[in-house]
């Protein structure tokens, strides 16, 4: 029978349909090839990192393990957490973890600086000289050398100064720079010697960023020659230099209130007040401003009614009045008392508080507020006269003393049971001697609670390395990575067979029965590999089974390219999994020695602790005797403060009731004298009229 037309038709519309399908098919292999291909080089670099972490190692950090220390240091020495930084970064110095030479570099650098920033100059000292000893070639060497020269002014090590100025500055050893210069202008400054500074401050000129902070110091140099006009220059030229930073910022908030204080010294309290309102919320130096500003307002007002009472005097016979109040001075008063009363508003717990609260009362006795003075006095009294006790307390009681200094050195003391307010331990902080007690209080507080946490720690070791099946947490972890990764080189596996079997049938489309048998094998691995935790080694064994019958498929008509890809990449899962058995056997190598050199450390901790536990209880008596008696001398000066402001504050109440009693007499007096007067002008006025009447009866 003929082949119609139809038939002819129907052929090439199933031929062409094939085609379709089979370039579609092509594409899905090879985009599954590219996504698997992805997938390998992920394992590939994931064990790649964890045998490099556990060779390229120092102690107990491995390279990786460094480098992820090193981004979470910098990340908290970024936003100021100097105290954690300064740890992380100690650990990555002291175990040469690093493996990159530049990063190590940069940690030394980091360390020291946190050092600095937290007041540890001595030990920052060392870090520093560590970096000059590396030589020119560290980055951080000429940083370092002004750093050095800076902390040895803080130190007032006038020898190490002048040796590290010989040895490296003036031999030229270190480039000199702006901003060495004006560190040795600061150190100068710092040691009294006023000609070598003032020399370098004015070496350096406007265009440099250091420019606001020289004319600053020059300024300071100025007051302390009593050279106050040229001070007012200098002072003038810092304020005005442009804030391009918050350091600048900070020189100018200083340089207004410096400027607002010369003014003030001088008596010109127009300038004073002006350049104190320069000053606002956000500045450092706002509860000065509000302070000082009160008092140049006082002080104003005080001159207007000094002028006002001299006029007044000079009229003469003004004997038994009263000078009439001049507006000015009322007008400072009020502004004086609203500067006051802003300030208890916004620091309750300064250590000028307590004088602004008398200073409170005075204000309402000047403006004749004898209601708001009276209130002021009363409550002073009610809250000085506690303090006055605790004062003495802590005093004279040495439990008490000690409780006290507990309460200034630990954040966490809730504020009902403090024994002062806030503002009464801000005064005494305020005293150098009460300042050394605390800290020396709180550092040996500080090294009790470290040898606590020491022990706790060695104790802790001690049970974990006494246990035989107990592992480091870091291998541990590295261990459950690998077996991970394991698994994810047989799914590699299982989902390239996938691929194969798929390129397989459309290229053999005889022998599709037969690779289906394959495929229900391989898909049964597969569920095994993705569900099991540990993968049995059976299931390996069945995958690799599967790719070598698969072999026989390939014809000429299969393509070679993508056949090409699936046995490159199925190369790199074996590859993957041999790297992984390889680095196990490596973790449990490794694992071994480090117990051994922990175990080792552990004994050398234990004595250094044990050490430390001899020198700490032999430190303590002698730190809290001096402390304590530091306390007490400081309380006993302050004491005598609020007690004179207790009395001031009773004799303020008792001069308002004199007032008020005064005012009354006089107010009854004068109602007495116009009665009197009215009474007069009666009898003069029947006087005239009896008078008149007289001479009209005369008269008549």
């Amino acid at each position: 029978m003929r082949k119609g037309p139809w038939r002819a038709v129907a052929v090439t519309v199933l031929s062409l349909a094939l085609c379709a399908s089979a370039r579609a098919a092509d594409r899905s292999v090879t985009d599954r090839i590219a996504g698997i291909d992805s997938d390998s080089k992920v394992l590939t670099s994931q064990v790649a990192d964890i045998r490099r972490n556990f060779t390229d190692r120092s102690g107990l950090i491995g390279a990786s393990d460094a480098r992820d220390r090193y981004e979470q240091g910098v990340y908290e020495y970024l936003v100021g957490d100097f105290g954690n930084a300064a740890t992380t970064f100690y650990i990555l110095v002291q175990s040469n973890a690093l493996a990159s030479p530049d990063l190590a570099r940069d940690s030394e650098w980091y360390l020291a600086e946190c050092l600095f920033e937290l007041g540890n100059y001595r030990t920052a000292s060392d870090a520093y000289a560590a970096i000059i000893a590396y030589g020119p070639t560290h980055p951080y060497f000429p940083d370092a050398a002004r750093r050095t020269l800076e902390t040895d002014a803080i130190l007032g090590d006038t020898a190490a100064f002048d040796k590290f100025y010989n040895d490296y500055i003036v031999s030229g050893k270190v480039k000199t720079t702006e901003v060495i210069s004006y560190t040795l202008a600061k150190s100068f400054f710092k040691r009294g010697e006023a000609g070598r500074a003032k020399s370098l401050f004015d070496q350096i000129g406007p265009t440099s960023p250091y420019y606001s902070r020289a004319r600053y110091f020059l300024g300071v140099q100025m007051i302390q020659e009593q050279n106050y006009k040229q001070a007012i220059e200098e002072f003038t030229k810092a304020e005005a230099d442009p804030v391009i930073d918050d350091d600048h910022k900070r020189v100018k908030d200083l340089a207004q209130i410096a400027l607002a204080r010369v003014y003030y010294e001088l008596g010109d309290m127009q300038n004073a007040v002006a350049w104190y309102g320069k000053i606002n919320r956000t500045s450092p130096n706002y509860a000065d401003q509000l302070y000082e500003s009160a008092w140049a307002d006082i002080k104003r007002a005080s001159a207007f009614e000094a002028e006002s009472n001299a006029e007044f005097a000079a009229k003469g016979d003004t004997q038994g009045q009263k000078p009439p109040v001049d507006p000015r001075a009322i007008v400072n008063w009020r502004s004086a008392i609203g500067q006051v009363n802003l300030f208890l508003e916004q620091y309750p717990d300064h250590r000028y508080t307590s004088s602004m609260k008398i200073l409170q009362g005075h204000l309402h006795m000047k403006l004749e507020d004898y209601s708001g003075a009276e209130d002021n006095y009363q409550k002073v009294v009610a809250e000085y006269d506690p303090v006055v006790s605790s004062l003495a307390a802590i005093k004279t009681d040495r439990t008490v003393t000690g409780k006290f200094l507990d309460e200034l050195t630990d954040d966490k003391t809730g504020a009902g049971e403090d024994l002062l307010p806030g503002y009464a331990e801000q005064i005494l902080l305020a005293r150098p001697e009460v300042n050394r007690a605390a800290a020396a209080w709180a550092s040996l507080n500080e090294q009790r609670q470290e040898l606590v946490d020491s022990d706790e720690m060695i104790n802790q070791l001690q049970i974990s390395l006494g246990d035989k099946s107990k592992r480091l947490g870091t291998f541990v972890t590295a261990t459950a990575e690998l077996d991970t990764i394991h698994g994810g080189a047989l799914l590699l596996q299982g989902r390239l067979l996938d691929v194969e079997i798929q390129a397989l049938r459309a290229a053999v489309p005889s022998r599709r029965a037969e690779l289906a048998a394959f495929q229900k094998q391989r898909d049964q691995a597969y569920a095994l590999a993705s569900n099991a935790k540990d993968v049995d080694a059976s299931v390996a064994a069945t995958l690799a089974g599967i790719h070598k019958q698969l072999s026989g498929f390939r014809t000429d008509s299969t393509d070679l390219t993508q056949l090409q890809q699936i046995d490159r990449l199925w190369a790199s899962a074996l590859a993957v999994d041999t790297q992984v058995s390889q680095t196990t056997a490596l973790l449990k190598d490794s694992e071994i020695r480090e117990l051994d050199a922990v175990r080792a450390k552990l004994a050398d901790t234990e004595n250094n602790v044990a050490a430390l536990h001899t020198s700490v209880d032999t430190q303590s008596a002698s730190v809290e005797i001096l402390a304590e008696s530091a306390v007490q001398t400081g309380v006993k000066a302050v004491e005598g403060d609020f007690r004179t402001d207790v009395l001031t504050a009773d004799k303020g109440y008792v001069d308002v009731a004199w007032l008020r009693e005064t005012a009354t007499t006089e107010q009854e007096t004068s109602l007495t004298q116009e009665q009197e007067r009215l009474r007069q002008r009666i009898r003069d006025q029947y006087d005239a009229l009896r008078t008149t009447q007289g001479i009209e009866e005369t008269a008549k």
